[in-house]
């Protein structure tokens, strides 16, 4: 058996290898997903942990604008969910997981720009994911 033969079997029959640009954006966004995601989870960890879901205020429930704040960011951290699971199945060549990503992404991109009303941070973020979006639609032709 030579090299080439090797390799051949390695792909199922009628089955294409994922693109080496899916692979990198897949890997650029878990990385990127996964960041954010932590520091939601970090950012809500501290504020159950200042009691700011404990505190009355004049918000629904008795929540304080920090408790608000939590469960904006447990929100945000929700949206995050898809998207990675979206970029998995896009790193195994599944065409699948494009849908998932661009609408948890999507979501995230409306409440980032909206939310935070033109910090330059947050359109940096959202405008990368919006290029994210992008580049990963150009390459959903190449995917199974």
């Amino acid at each position: 058996m030579t090299y080439s033969d090797d390799i051949l079997e390695i792909i199922p029959e009628g089955q294409k290898e994922t693109p080496i640009l899916v692979k990198v954006l897949a890997i650029l966004s878990l990385v990127g997903n996964g960041i954010v995601l932590l520091i939601y989870l970090i950012g809500f960890g501290f504020i159950l942990l200042g009691n700011g879901f404990s505190r009355a205020g004049s918000q629904p429930a008795g929540m304080s604008e920090y408790g608000m704040f939590g469960l904006g960011l447990l929100v945000m951290a929700a949206f995050c969910v898809p998207c990675v699971i979206g970029v998995i199945k896009m790193f195994k060549g599944k065409k699948n997981g494009f849908l998932p990503y661009v609408i948890a992404n999507s979501i995230w991109v409306l409440f980032v720009f909206f939310g935070f009303r033109g910090e330059l941070i947050f359109i940096l973020l959202g405008g990368g994911s919006i290029a994210f979006i992008v580049l990963f639609a150009t390459q959903r032709k190449n995917l199974n």
